[in-house]
């Protein structure tokens, strides 16, 4: 799902995506404005994660840390892309793919 995102983004989206990174890190009171970005993309996915594990959004747990842990996939794929060198939606797209298999293996230490 997010990984599809990232990949259907033109370079001037994912630019675009980068320069909004590079703005909050340079400029930490707009991370208020990020929050409610994450927090409006955390609310939709927790409805779709209820919706097909016929669970309840506001009551049960397993909802609430699926999508937290997507975001949190998300927003760490994002900075570490975000804070490289490297360029194009396919490390971004890996970097994704990578933290949520990290979350599907329960976090295993590296080795």
């Amino acid at each position: 799902m997010f990984a599809d995102y990232f990949m259907n983004r033109t370079d001037d989206q994912l630019e675009h995506i980068r320069q909004l990174i590079a703005l909050v890190v340079q400029y930490p009171s707009l991370l208020d404005v990020q929050a409610a970005r994450f927090g409006n993309l955390e609310a939709e996915l927790r409805a779709v994660v209820a919706e097909h594990t016929d669970t309840d959004e506001e009551t049960d747990m397993y909802p609430w840390l699926v999508a937290s842990a997507g975001v949190a996939a998300v927003k760490a794929a994002l900075r570490v892309w975000g804070a490289s060198d490297a360029d194009g939606r396919d490390r971004l797209v890996k970097l994704v793919q990578e933290a949520l298999s990290l979350f599907s293996a329960g976090l295993p230490v590296p080795r």
